[in-house]
């Protein structure tokens, strides 16, 4: 299951203006630097690892999950909180093995 949280509720806009392009209509304005919207995924089947004392989750490095139909590869995960675990996915590049002095 997918959540999305709207996070910049306080400096965001709707706006009827013109832009740059001369193109006029309603337009989403939002502070620079802001986060906009957050994103929370419940996996149905759990993600198992080890926790090294970095708070690396190394047994799932590499690991190929599925988002709304997209394959994505966990490049890196740490616990960065009792609650919370980082993954930072990578999608559409080929995979290669490379040996020293290729």
């Amino acid at each position: 299951m997918i959540n999305s949280y709207i996070e910049d509720q306080e400096t965001s806009s709707v706006t009827y203006l013109e832009d740059d392009n001369e193109n006029v209509g309603l337009f989403f304005k939002v502070g620079s630097g802001k986060v906009i919207a957050r994103y929370v995924i419940d996996f149905s089947t759990n993600l198992e690892s080890d926790t090294t004392s970095a708070n690396a989750l190394d047994d799932i490095d590499d690991e190929e999950i599925n988002i709304m139909g997209k394959t994505y590869t966990i490049i890196t995960a740490v616990n960065s909180s009792a609650t919370n675990t980082d993954l930072t996915l990578m999608s559409g590049a080929n995979k290669v093995t490379i040996n020293n002095g290729e």
